[in-house]
């Protein structure tokens, strides 16, 4: 799978384009990026808990290995985490203890409710 390309300040157009731009780094494969369309772009995965080979997305399997998988999935499977009605947080790594920040504390814990 190859890594998409981004450019600084530019905007795609309505085909994915960067009009007069030069691509200048990927997007570390892995990287979460919020999306304003139901469309998913070429190259990238839905954050929506769906398993996939491990052969056919070695490089992200390499990346995020079975983090996100649950008891039971195939041995050659693996998960992309499942965003669906949740909030990106990053860890509490201090080690400070703060109360609401408790349940982050290690990549793919999950937290919180829906209404």
């Amino acid at each position: 799978m190859d890594n998409p390309q981004i450019a600084p300040r530019y905007i795609p157009n309505q085909t994915g384009e960067l009009p007069g731009a030069q691509t200048v780094s990927a997007v570390p494969v892995g990287s979460i990026v919020p999306y304003g369309r139901t469309l998913i772009p070429e190259g990238y995965l839905a954050c929506d808990g769906t398993a996939y080979n491990q052969a056919d997305f070695s490089d992200l399997y390499q990346t995020i290995g079975l983090t996100y998988s649950v008891s039971g999935d195939p041995v050659d499977m693996f998960r992309v985490p499942d965003m669906r009605a949740r909030f990106p947080v990053g860890p509490d790594g201090s080690g400070a203890g703060i109360p609401y920040f408790q349940p982050f504390n290690e990549i793919g814990d999950l937290s919180g409710a829906t209404r």
